[in-house]
């Protein structure tokens, strides 16, 4: 895009020069126009960070010797977040056995106020396990 010369003081301003301008200022309002309408936002929340809130909790799972390719469900209750939080669980193998290295944690429903997720064993063994959860959400 080329720069329209500035006029010297007192100049007249003839049709050419006015064109120049006009052409430039349709130019970039098309340029804006189009950058405007290939952008969107999905899901915009005006809540700020000050709104968030989190919790967080840790529960010891009830097995003790596992099966192979058995599971054990879990679920963890927190107070009411406005919208469906961010959650994560994580295992902790409190023992440091092979059979507790060996498996694999599924959320399977996360709600406002309950989070429910499996284990699944892989190897048969004496096994000590907690499951961390995080939930950070906006407050009600």
């Amino acid at each position: 895009m080329a720069a329209i010369p500035l006029p010297e003081r007192g100049q007249p301003l003839d049709v050419n020069y006015i064109y120049d301008m006009v052409s430039q200022i349709n130019s970039i309002a098309n340029t804006i126009a189009i950058r405007a309408t290939s952008t969107s936002k999905v899901n915009e929340n005006t809540d700020t960070t000050s709104n968030l809130k989190m919790f967080s909790a840790t529960k010891t799972l009830s097995t003790t010797n596992a099966s192979g390719n058995t599971t054990e469900s879990f679920f963890f209750t927190y107070p009411e977040f406005k919208f469906t939080p961010v959650v994560t669980a994580t295992i902790i193998n409190n023992t440091g056995s092979t059979t507790g290295d060996d498996v694999i944690c599924t959320l399977r429903n996360v709600g406002t106020s309950r989070a429910e997720g499996v284990v699944r064993f892989n190897t048969s063994g004496a096994v000590n396990l907690s499951v961390s959860v995080i939930a950070i959400g906006i407050a009600p």
